[in-house]
């Protein structure tokens, strides 16, 4: 008699292979991703940051240029800088 179990062995392996069919279910839901990325989006997101830190650096450096041309020194060159007169030791 060769066919399908039947009985107590029947149902415990369908109970069994129902648990492992849910089992990778929830496996499966848990490894797709929660919405499609917009890569595009994240590119332009990544450009804007890109420039924002640009145009930052640029005006720091206009600044400083503008400083050198008046003739300030900025307080980390300052500090930098030796002293005009140094003391002697006695």
């Amino acid at each position: 008699m060769a066919g399908p179990p039947r009985g107590d062995r029947a149902n415990s392996l369908a109970k069994c292979a129902g648990a492992r069919h849910t089992l990778r279910q929830e496996t499966r839901r848990a490894t797709t991703m929660a919405f499609k990325p917009n890569y595009n989006q994240q590119r332009a997101e990544r450009d804007r940051a890109k420039q924002a830190k640009k145009e930052a650096k640029l005006r720091e450096r206009q600044e400083a240029a503008q400083n050198r041309k008046a003739g300030d020194e900025p307080a980390s060159a300052s500090a930098d800088a030796p002293p005009d007169e140094q003391e002697t030791p006695s």
